[in-house]
């Protein structure tokens, strides 16, 4: 009887870490909590940008902007239904004190541009806090 429970206990834990796995595979933000302190606020930055794209709320998608950035990439998806579904893979280009480049690879649903592709953030310091500056 002992033998039969810890078979099922240990049956259960590798379904339950499998679970894990898979939801992480799939996550749609970013997890930062095992990067250092700057690069898990530019991070958070962007996660904010993919939330409020998904949104379509352009007044909350401006604050992650600088105020001199000319991107509004949000307008280019106009009466198109384009969700971002997945972030993976940041690549940290460039880093200093006030300005962080990062590649992070996305996966989107109805976009008219393709399924997959790498997206290049500028970031720098405004106000004390990290904006984008650019996305290419």
């Amino acid at each position: 009887m002992k033998r039969r429970y810890l078979i099922c206990l240990v049956m259960l834990l590798f379904v339950l870490a499998a679970c894990t796995k898979k939801e992480q595979d799939n996550a749609l933000y970013i997890d930062t909590s095992s990067y250092e302190r700057i690069r898990q606020e530019v991070l958070d930055v962007v996660n904010q940008r993919v939330e409020y794209f998904n949104m379509r709320d352009k007044e909350l998608y401006a604050t992650v902007f600088t105020k001199d950035s000319s991107q509004s990439d949000i307008d280019a998806y106009e009466g198109i239904d384009t969700q971002i579904i997945r972030q993976s893979e940041p690549k940290f280009m460039a880093e200093s004190k006030s300005q962080v480049t990062v590649s992070i690879h996305e996966e989107y649903k109805n976009s008219p541009y393709g399924e997959v592709g790498d997206t290049m953030y500028t970031l720098v310091k405004e106000d004390g806090k990290w904006k984008i500056n650019g996305i290419d």
